[in-house]
């Protein structure tokens, strides 16, 4: 009998690497069965996480880039592991149940993230009754349902305050709202009552998101969304249910109060650990699930996290810049400011290849008038070599370093780890940690998360920036009165996949969801690298229109993708 004879095992955060394949090879030749479908997961699959996820104690880092690799839908695959408690291992298991013949794993093997997440504390359900806003309908998330709470508001980018809880904040937006009841949309500075509804929304979706009820999150967050993308003021909760996408009854009466009133009651009860919960979860690359671990054990600020548990922040680096550029990173980025930004790296760029291209995905394709950061696709005509492509784009961002845009890199290639270990090392003196070895990656990297400051932009918005508590912003390099650093992401395709990655990437989430769903109905399945049939032969992964028309949807610009879904489930 073969070693994985009747074992399923899910790869993460997806396959692309040569070690990943090749381990998901051995353990095919073995009996086992690699999912790659979210519908095919079952209680017993057995989670491989790449290595360079796991610290040396068996806990989950670089939480933000692990789940942005996903291929398969991160919220709800990654819920579906929690919630199910599956195992959940280091993929290089593999070479040693091959070496000793057999398939076992100890409670040490574990990856303790797992278990933690699944149950909180006292605390946090001493706070559910205190922050409950409010029922909520079934109705107002299953119209619209398995779209991410955590990002975004990514779905779309078009950026609000980020669902702070400073009161002081919205009571100016309330005290102007009477300002602006005879006007049609903004006007002479005053908020509009879309705008108020847009600001009370983000607020429950973010009460719900640090609650770990992705559930109610995900349909506050969608409300919000649709709110944004509708043209015209809103004058009724009646209104909003009829021609506002994702609005039910149960969030059409919550408009409706806090149209006639002004505010909503509850929604400024925040309790302290949720507080500091939504505190620590903002920072790049901590996440939720870090923060409630780090809130669970008492901690209130990241110093307090550098004094008490530095290995977190030694072997999860990136967070120290998280840290660094808090206020920065949380401030939206206007369209303006995304064009010259994508100008500056098409100039480089030209410079190390002039046949390579790139351009902006994600929200700002859709006419978002602002995004949370800005996403850049490289491409190379007839080029399917990543590992080229990957070279160029490393090429790009060291010489974007050496002008002074990249103010930092968030992971590291060897020739990268040469040229900014230094700046690494001298965050860890800024906060006192021990200077441990920084290792850079084994494999070629074919996403470059980095920190980007354009100096010459002229229209800045330093609304809804989040400041650094008292005791952390020692550490602070954000610069939100002058020009702040952004976050700009650089990724790849091959040539041949071009269609599928633009239909990927341009989004929104939503509208993805609805498309893998028609293709699973079809019989297909697709993904950023194509339309896929049986046995998983390609049929279709240059042409973006192709795969449309195959799966029985007209050509829609990405204007129109905002509104498709909504469309769709009218008729």
């Amino acid at each position: 009998m073969k070693c994985f004879e009747g074992l399923a095992f899910v790869f993460l955060p997806n396959l692309s690497s040569s070690r990943s394949r090749f381990l998901a090879d051995l353990a095919q030749n073995q009996g086992g069965t690699i999912v790659d479908d979210i519908s095919k997961l079952t209680g017993s699959v057995v989670v491989l996480i790449n290595d360079s996820f796991v610290d040396e104690h068996h806990h989950l880092i670089n939480e933000d880039i692990f789940l942005k690799e996903f291929e398969m839908n991160s919220d709800t695959l990654w819920n579906y592991i929690v919630t199910s408690n599956l195992r959940c291992v280091k993929a290089s298991l593999i070479s040693r149940w091959l070496k000793i013949g057999k398939f076992e794993i100890s409670a040490e093997d574990l990856i303790g993230i797992v278990s933690a997440v699944c149950k909180p504390s006292p605390c946090w359900e001493d706070s559910e009754s205190d922050t409950d806003v409010g029922e909520f309908n079934e109705e107002d998330a299953t119209r619209h349902p398995n779209v991410d709470s955590a990002k975004h508001a990514e779905s779309l980018k078009h950026t609000d305050n980020h669902g702070n809880f400073e009161i002081e904040e919205d009571q100016n937006i309330v005290e102007n709202l009477g300002k602006a009841r005879d006007k049609d949309s903004v006007c002479g500075g005053y908020w509009s009552k879309n705008q108020l509804l847009i600001s009370f929304l983000s607020k429950l979706a973010n009460r719900y998101k640090v609650k770990g009820d992705s559930y109610r999150s995900r349909g506050y967050t969608l409300a919000k969304i649709g709110i944004q993308q509708y043209p015209f003021e809103i004058e009724s909760g009646a209104q909003a249910q009829k021609e506002v996408a994702n609005v039910g009854s149960s969030i059409a009466r919550k408009i409706q109060i806090i149209l006639d009133t002004g505010t909503l009651s509850g929604v400024y009860e925040a309790p302290e650990f949720e507080r500091n919960l939504d505190y620590l979860s903002r920072c790049h690359n901590v996440g939720t699930y870090t923060a409630r671990r780090w809130s669970n054990l008492g901690l209130r600020t990241f110093s307090d996290v550098a004094k008490r548990f530095p290995r977190d922040l030694q072997t999860d680096w990136p967070i120290l810049f998280g840290w660094s550029y808090y206020q920065d990173w949380s401030i939206p980025i206007p369209r303006k400011e995304c064009t010259e930004i994508c100008d500056i790296i098409r100039k480089e760029l030209k410079l190390v290849d002039a046949r390579c291209q790139v351009e902006i995905q994600g929200s700002y394709v859709r006419g978002a008038d602002q995004s949370g950061d800005v996403d850049m696709l490289f491409y190379k005509e007839n080029c399917d070599d990543t590992a080229e492509l990957a070279n160029i784009m490393e090429e790009v961002a060291i010489r974007l370093y050496q002008r002074g845009n990249v103010k930092c890199f968030l992971q590291l290639t060897p020739k990268i780890h040469d040229l900014f270990a230094s700046a690494i090392y001298e965050r860890f003196n800024k906060c006192h940690l021990e200077q441990t070895p920084i290792i850079p990656s084994g494999e070629p990297v074919r996403k470059f998360y980095l920190g980007f400051q354009h100096s010459g932009c002229e229209e800045l918005n330093v609304e809804g920036g989040r400041e650094l508590e008292p005791g952390d912003q020692f550490m602070s390099l954000s610069t939100p009165s002058e020009n702040p650093c952004r976050r700009v992401d650089f990724f790849c395709c091959k040539w041949s996949e071009i269609g599928a990655a633009r239909l990927q990437w341009t989004g929104p989430k939503e509208f993805n969801r609805y498309l893998r769903t028609v293709a699973i109905q079809k019989g297909l399945k697709l993904t950023q690298h194509g339309l896929f049939g049986d046995e998983n032969v390609l049929i279709e992964s240059f042409d973006e229109n192709r795969i449309l028309e195959l799966l029985g949807e007209p050509h829609s610009t990405p204007l129109e993708r905002n509104y498709l879904v909504k469309k769709r489930r009218c008729k």
